[in-house]
């Protein structure tokens, strides 16, 4: 039960995300940890320095899932020129590694050792498969939930690009208005606040920031049990790089404050909101 934020703004000249580090432990007494990182930074990956994975989902998968990420960029950067489309096949990728091992594992619990491969063949070693067993295999397939979403975000070779993955459905780049949430029910109400704000790609970076601040809180209201206060906000900068900004800076509680009635925040693109909050910002953290 997670909230995870991603824009691009500036006219795609910053990529600012934003996620809780709760996680909670529903039908059980365990009480939820509140130091868990949900964003990953692919530092070791040259050209991918500047790309940050924020997760929602179950951890265990997410965390798999983020790991093929990881050996899928380290492939593509080897690669002369680096395009979009290149991105976005190294995710499907990844994604579809992991969704087809937990497939095979799902096959092979419920039907004695059957594999993917042998239910997309529709035989077995010794011959063809019982037709009723492999519409029961398919209808165990269609069922099995990928409990992973993902937002990737961030500029490679100085290009932006910003991702969404959530579970079995295609992956998504729009480039307008470049808005992304993902996590539990508070997910709704930081989208329907982004979308009141009118947030889009060619919003200035004060102003963007105080929109997803807006939003994450909004999800924490909205679920206060299972989402929690995010650490810090990632500002990726396509010229700076990473950058972090802490969500308890007094410049932005003034900013909640001052805007929490009013409509209209064009007045944050303006030379000193974005000054103010460039100087509050923290360069090159390393995420976990």
């Amino acid at each position: 039960m997670t909230i995870g934020i991603g824009v691009l703004a500036s006219g795609a000249g910053c990529v600012i995300l934003a996620s809780d580090t709760r996680a909670s432990y529903p039908k059980t007494a365990v009480d939820p940890n509140d130091f868990v990182g949900k964003q990953s930074r692919y530092d070791d990956i040259p050209r991918f320095e500047n790309v940050i994975c924020a997760v929602a989902g179950r951890l265990g998968v997410t965390h798999d899932v983020d790991g093929e990420i990881f050996v899928e960029f380290k492939k593509l950067s080897r690669k002369k020129k680096i395009y979009r489309e290149h991105i976005q096949n190294a995710i499907d990728k990844a994604r579809a590694h992991e969704l087809r091992r937990r497939l095979d594992w799902v096959l092979q619990v419920n039907f004695c050792g059957l594999t993917c491969s042998q239910l997309l063949r529709g035989k077995l070693p010794h011959g063809p498969l019982d037709p009723v067993a492999l519409k029961e295999a398919r209808a165990y397939c269609e069922a099995y939930e990928f409990p992973v979403e993902l937002i990737i975000g961030g500029f490679v070779d100085g290009e932006p690009m910003l991702f969404k993955g959530s579970g079995k459905e295609a992956l998504q780049g729009e480039a307008s208005p470049a808005v992304y949430v993902i996590g539990g029910k508070g997910k709704v109400a930081a989208m329907d606040q982004l979308n009141k704000r009118g947030q889009n790609v060619h919003f200035g970076l004060a102003r963007s920031i105080l929109h997803v601040h807006e939003a994450a809180e909004a999800a924490r209201r909205a679920d206060p049990k299972y989402i929690g206060k995010p650490a810090w906000y990632t500002v990726i900068l396509r010229k700076e790089g990473v950058c972090r900004l802490n969500p308890e800076t007094p410049l932005l509680k003034q900013w909640t404050k001052s805007y929490r009635d009013r409509k209209d925040t064009s007045s944050l693109d303006a030379e000193i909101p974005e000054t103010q909050i460039r100087a509050l910002l923290i360069q090159d953290p390393r995420l976990h």
